[in-house]
């Protein structure tokens, strides 16, 4: 999913939309369910980014109709296959399905004003500096945490 993400938005945006809707559906679940999160996030990135490409179609589609075939025909069938997906993916035995749709409705709101923006793909040196900007954040966040277990 992030490789398709990249195509759709340049590597560093695609990334930094993946990384703020993998926080963003975990402190969405964190806040709504204290004391029953449990998790490093992963997963819900993985279905922030699946969000993201489900908004971005539904808008595609919509625009290939301007706005005029049935709402269904519009955004449905992303939608659906979405579902489908977190479904299939996201609410197996022993996993969190809270933070999964969390996760991947964070990354259709992101998506969606991305798309809605319109703009074309950020420069390069912008995408450039977008992914830096994700590893460093990443990296301390790990030092956040190992930092801690150390001392």
């Amino acid at each position: 999913l992030g490789h398709v993400a990249c195509t759709a938005f340049g590597s560093g945006l695609a990334w930094a939309l993946i990384l703020a809707a993998g926080v963003a559906g975990n402190a969405l679940e964190a806040y709504c369910f204290p004391g029953r999160h449990l998790a490093v996030g992963a997963s819900s990135a993985g279905f922030g980014a699946l969000g993201l490409l489900v908004a971005h179609r539904a808008l595609q589609h919509a625009r290939r109709w301007q706005f005029t075939a049935p709402a269904w025909r519009q955004f449905g069938f992303p939608v659906l296959a979405g579902l489908c997906l977190l479904a299939l993916l996201g609410a197996g035995p022993g996993s969190d399905l809270v933070a999964h749709a969390l996760g991947m409705a964070s990354g259709g709101v992101l998506g969606a004003a991305v798309g809605a923006a319109g703009t074309p793909k950020p420069r390069p040196w912008i995408q450039r500096a977008l992914e830096v900007a994700c590893l460093a954040l990443l990296m301390l966040a790990w030092r956040i945490v190992f930092g801690n277990d150390a001392k």
